[in-house]
């Protein structure tokens, strides 16, 4: 059973995914449940920053500078 199947389980009125493929996003169709895509480098900003935050206050006298992964592509 993939993960998508076992969230159903849950009755999740959306499914928001980082990284997927043709297979999530059919099932995702077929199962009536809408799904957003942000992609890979953009679900990662959130827990990237938290990290960085917390390296600054464990380790106030190293430089920590947080990257915001940026989209690699735009939608037309």
């Amino acid at each position: 059973v993939s993960h998508q199947a076992r969230l159903l389980r849950h009755n999740p009125e959306l499914f928001i995914a980082g990284e997927s493929d043709a297979y999530g996003m059919i099932f995702a169709i077929d199962s009536g449940v809408p799904m957003i895509e942000t992609g890979h480098e953009t679900s990662e900003n959130m827990g990237l920053r938290a990290f960085a935050d917390r390296m600054k206050s464990s380790l106030p006298d190293v430089p920590v500078h947080f990257y915001k992964n940026p989209r690699p592509w735009i939608t037309c």
